[in-house]
């Protein structure tokens, strides 16, 4: 017996190190949100890049873009990077009277929607309720497993003798076991 359980272990170990292998060598999603500090208008959003210095890039240079059309030439100089997101899961952006909110990494739009409205609501005044920015990181992330249905359990051996019993008592089933 001691033999299965050391067998066992090594095969529990074996099992989280190619887990942590995998999860180590894979790629991950990236988001960047760029703006002019304290300018609502140059705010810029870009998801789902395969590295952060690709997500950077296209953030600031969004950015530097809006301030041209905003008619801020001068502060496009100022764009930066306000926030970097690295993993799986949807994000949305928000923004209100003075500002801004952002959440990323949630396991549905209307749930990353719904946690930027309220940190926007939060903080600012008059956050927008419609046309709200949301966005789904997947890049270099497996698809999620399709739940399969669940096999039968096997009667135990207690419920196999219960049920021998009940039958030799001659009481039904549903009420033998209470």
């Amino acid at each position: 017996m001691e033999k299965i359980n050391t067998v066992r272990a090594k095969l529990k170990l074996a099992g989280c190190l190619c887990a942590s292998l995998m999860f180590c060598t894979g790629s991950f999603a990236f988001t960047a949100i760029s703006a002019v500090p304290a300018d609502n208008s140059t705010l810029f959003r870009a998801s789902n890049y395969d590295t952060q210095t690709q997500a950077d890039s296209v953030a600031l240079s969004g950015c530097r873009a809006a301030a041209r059309r905003s008619g801020h030439t001068k502060l496009a100089r100022k764009c930066a990077v306000l926030h970097r997101s690295l993993g799986p899961g949807y994000g949305a952006l928000v923004c209100g009277d003075g500002g801004c909110a952002w959440q990323t990494g949630y396991d549905s739009e209307q749930t990353a929607v719904d946690a930027a409205y309220n940190a926007c609501s939060a903080a600012y005044k008059s956050c927008q309720q419609t046309d709200i920015q949301a966005w789904n990181d997947v890049a270099g992330f497996p698809r999620a497993p399709v739940a399969q249905p669940e096999a039968p359990t096997q009667p135990s051996m207690n419920d196999i003798y219960r049920a021998r019993w009940c039958a030799k008592q001659n009481i039904p089933s549903p009420q033998c076991g209470q």
